[in-house]
């Protein structure tokens, strides 16, 4: 099982209060998975104490070909908060995440 740690949050475009929820979660833990579909996701997230709190996506940049995970973080608040997280280039092993987008959740019946 590949498992990488996310150690830091970069500043990303979203409220700053949300990125304190997640920073004060950290480190977060991506936790690959057998898929079960094409849609499924490739690793739950995990953080400090709290199992699958999100799941991430591999994904692999058109331009550059860099490796790099979509994620996708439920909050307790009924938000979800979407970014990206990646391998430090210059230090093997050490992972980085910014978050971009909120959208709010919504179950259907």
């Amino acid at each position: 099982m590949t498992i990488h740690t996310i150690e830091a949050l970069l500043a990303g475009p979203v409220d700053p209060d949300l990125e304190r929820q997640i920073a004060m979660k950290l480190p977060l833990t991506l936790r690959q998975v057998d898929r079960s579909d094409d849609r499924a996701p490739d690793y739950h997230v995990d953080a400090n104490d709290q199992v699958d709190i999100g799941y991430g996506w591999s994904q692999v940049s058109r331009r550059d070909r860099i490796p790099y995970v979509n994620l996708l973080i439920k909050l307790p608040t009924g938000l979800q908060v979407s970014g990206v997280a990646w391998q430090s280039p210059e230090v093997k092993g050490r992972w980085f995440a910014q978050f971009q987008q909120v959208s709010e959740v919504k179950l259907h019946a």
